[in-house]
């Protein structure tokens, strides 16, 4: 029998929402998430190395550096290399309930980690 961890979640950020090929099409993604994530911190009071796992949700990765779009924007903000720190991936042209869903189960795989 496993162990029990307790898991909280102390903040959250979005970013804003956009249409495809709207007024976000020249934003890389990657500097999305870091200001996703450095709002998240900055709203949790918390120091950047005191982040213990990063879960974050995206929805259509363009470039290759997105792949691991979780692990860049945390380590970009400070939070240290070896935390747990992923962008689950998620079907592109999931229904808008399933999205929310979705980022639920981003929480429920965190706790698997």
């Amino acid at each position: 029998m496993g162990t029990t961890r307790d898991i909280y979640v102390v903040s959250a950020a979005r970013t804003a929402i956009g249409t495809f090929g709207g007024t976000l099409k020249d934003s890389p993604p990657i500097d999305l998430a870091t200001t996703a994530i450095k709002a998240a911190t900055a709203r949790s009071g918390a120091d950047a190395a005191q982040i213990g796992h990063v879960a974050m949700g995206t929805v259509i990765s363009t470039e290759a550096r997105d792949a691991d779009l979780g692990r860049v924007a945390s380590v970009a903000v400070g939070v240290p290399e070896e935390t747990p720190a992923w962008a689950p991936p998620r079907p592109d042209r999931a229904a808008a309930r399933d999205r929310c869903a979705n980022q639920a189960g981003h929480i429920c795989s965190a706790r698997h980690r």
